[in-house]
């Protein structure tokens, strides 16, 4: 029982400061990163810290089996007025059963979600790497400046102003939908209503992959968390007719 409390303790320690929660994830090594430790990630840790918790709770009722004399001696000495006695032990019963059963029965509260790291380049540095600004061209005179002319973009790179708005339209369009790498394809197609064989497709991923992880897809298919939204919009603006 002592070791396992102390795996406990050690586990509540790895996913506090280690494989840390998506927030503070994605302030510490950027977006579309997942954090794994001995190839588990902080929820596959969650399970084997639940797991570790009912078998020291398995152990707990055994030990308070093989010791009942013990504990009933000691009872009556701490609690010498029958009254008193009953009294706490219901009081230790109630407590004890509304806190073990009582998150089977309870529901949570749904409360409107807004994403607060997304898009914001300057939190998520991709690398260390510091894009430094070009020094500023000096002006030409107006007779220079008159003699020779500027080459501009390419013609087939100019961009007119209605498709770039169309552009940014469609890139707020895409980050409504909340896709991470530590959820499966399947998870995300669940969540957004879209068949996951739609996102298979667009991605190019066999069908049968859909309960993979979307961080091990995407090392093996290439693709972004952009082109994972970008199914999920597509399919359903086609859906709604725009």
């Amino acid at each position: 029982m002592f070791i396992l409390l102390l795996a406990m303790a050690g586990i509540g320690f790895l996913m506090k400061y280690v494989v840390v929660t998506g927030e503070v994830r994605n302030v510490k090594y950027g977006n579309n990163v997942d954090l794994e430790l001995l190839g588990l990630n902080r929820h596959q840790w969650g399970s084997i810290h639940l797991t570790i918790s009912i078998i020291f709770l398995a152990l707990l009722v055994l030990h308070i089996i093989l010791h009942w004399k013990c504990i009933v001696s000691i009872w009556k000495c701490l609690f010498p007025s029958l009254f008193t006695r009953y009294a706490v032990i219901i009081f230790i019963l109630i407590v004890s059963g509304l806190t073990l059963i009582s998150p089977f029965f309870l529901n949570p509260e749904m409360v409107p979600f807004e994403p607060q790291y997304r898009n914001r380049n300057n939190m998520f540095p991709s690398s260390g790497h510091v894009i430094q600004k070009a020094p500023e061209k000096e002006s030409e005179s107006p007779a220079e400046t008159d003699r020779t002319e500027k080459p501009g973009p390419p013609a087939d790179s100019r961009k007119q102003p209605d498709e770039t708005m169309h552009e940014d339209h469609h890139n707020s369009e895409y980050d409504e939908f909340e896709v991470y790498g530590n959820q499966t394809l399947q998870f995300v197609a669940d969540r957004y209503n879209v068949p996951a064989a739609v996102i298979s497709r667009d991605l190019r991923i066999p069908e049968n992959l859909a309960g993979e992880r979307l961080s091990r897809l995407r090392k093996q298919y290439a693709f972004t968390m952009t082109d994972v939204r970008k199914s999920i919009y597509e399919f359903k603006r086609t859906q709604s007719g725009k």
